[in-house]
């Protein structure tokens, strides 16, 4: 959740990466051991709303900047691992 101001402007929802995507690990080249052991830092995100009634120039881009920054932490205090964040 994102807010601003004490208001909610977005829902956003994060999930643990998907097991079986071939084109996926084709266009990483993941052997089946490095999918296993890379797997459980992949990060799928599930969820992104913006709610109605916010008309802010590039709205969704910030809160996906703030989110992805803090993304990593959250993570691994929920699974005690850690995913890496590129955008």
């Amino acid at each position: 959740m994102a807010e601003y101001q004490g208001q909610w402007v977005s829902l956003l929802a994060w999930s643990a990466g998907a097991s079986g995507l071939k084109l996926r690990e084709a266009w990483i080249g993941w052997s089946a051991p490095q999918k296993k052991r890379r797997l459980p830092l992949v990060a799928n995100h599930s969820r992104f709303l913006i709610l109605a009634g916010w008309q802010v120039p590039n709205l969704a881009s910030r809160v996906m900047k703030l989110c992805l920054q803090r993304l990593s932490q959250d993570w691994t205090d929920l699974c005690e691992l850690g995913v890496r964040c590129e955008w």
